[in-house]
């Protein structure tokens, strides 16, 4: 064999052996189920994505829309999602049904949640008069039966109404129902424009002013990947907190950077939703202990809350609940 073909030959040797370093460094692709369909509140992930902050951890993320924090749970608990957001109540009620999945870091110390509505609600006792829209797999079908039965009230007496993410709001200022779970973070904005240019006034009450002192959304994955990938998710939850801060500390580029990547999206209704997604994620509480802090007897309180009000069988702990050692940090 002459030197050429020796030469020609190690040369592609060589270059079999150099292609898996190359595969070895692209960005691993992940999903990030959201708790609700897409809205301004998720500029806080994409801002990451286009400044480069989740490639640079290692991941290729893309996020996907959902219809509820019951919906996270099943995809998350099934190997068809990566990582999730839910509120804290529906993924009690899923570990206690058997879900192999657990939280790694808070979204909201406290939940944005509340309700919605064209007149006011005084007191619990008036939302039991009220018509409740709410998707089947929502996280109001969670919360809401603990704020009632927390003021000695019969959960069953909330008149359900069953609505889509897509229907709901049609549906509350026709009049068709007279409360909807609303999320500060997503549909207050586009309510509290909507009402005046209809001649209505919109009410809001956040489920914390009714007495539901508990932890609120909260990132989620698989127990099998805090087992044996735990340094995967504590890069994932960096690389969130580093694009959370960026787009909250300039939220007007990142809306634009949004709407740059969902056109459908209009400005002003964006940019209100990332501002109300800054309140509920820059609490003074969050301002003390930093992003994503959480503590045991927080869990606690926020395990005996759900009891309360929603059907939980077994015996839950805070550790089934979170990886506390890597939530609880300041």
């Amino acid at each position: 064999m002459n030197a050429a073909r020796v030469m020609a030959i190690g040369l592609a040797v060589l270059g079999t052996f150099m292609e898996p370093a190359s595969a070895q460094t692209a960005p691993k692709k992940v999903t990030l189920v959201l708790n609700y369909t897409l809205s301004g509140r998720d500029a806080i992930f994409t801002y990451g994505m286009e400044k480069g902050y989740f490639k640079e951890a290692g991941f290729d993320l893309e996020i996907v829309p959902s219809q509820g924090s019951n919906f996270v749970v099943s995809v998350i608990d099934g190997g068809k999602g990566d990582f999730g957001i839910l509120e804290t109540s529906t993924l009690i009620q899923g570990i206690d049904k058997g879900a192999k999945v657990r939280a790694y870091q808070a979204l909201y110390e406290s939940t944005s949640n509340g309700l919605a509505s064209l007149k006011p609600f005084p007191d619990v006792q008036s939302v039991l008069a009220a018509k409740i829209g709410a998707p089947a797999a929502s996280s109001t079908r969670s919360v809401l039966p603990v704020i009632v039965k927390q003021k000695g009230l019969d959960p069953a007496n909330i008149k359900w109404e069953t609505v889509t993410t897509s229907s709901i709001i049609p549906l509350l200022m026709n009049g068709s129902i007279d409360a909807m779970g609303a999320a500060l973070t997503s549909d207050m904005p586009i309510l509290y424009k909507l009402g005046p240019a209809q001649g209505k006034r919109i009410y809001y009450t956040r489920y914390y002013d009714l007495g539901y002192d508990a932890i609120g959304a909260v990132f989620i994955t698989s127990n099998e990947r805090l087992a044996n990938r735990p340094e995967e998710v504590r890069a994932f939850a960096a690389a969130t907190a580093k694009s959370i801060n960026g787009a909250l500390d300039n939220p007007e580029e990142a809306t634009k950077i949004l709407i740059k990547r969902y056109s459908t999206m209009e400005y002003e209704t964006t940019l209100g939703q990332l501002q109300g997604t800054s309140e509920a994620i820059r609490t003074p509480y969050a301002a003390q202990h930093g992003f994503g802090f959480v503590t045991e007897d927080r869990v606690k309180r926020t395990i005996e809350l759900t009891k309360l009000g929603l059907e939980v069988k077994s015996d839950v702990q805070p550790s089934q609940v979170f990886a506390l050692e890597m939530a609880t940090r300041k």
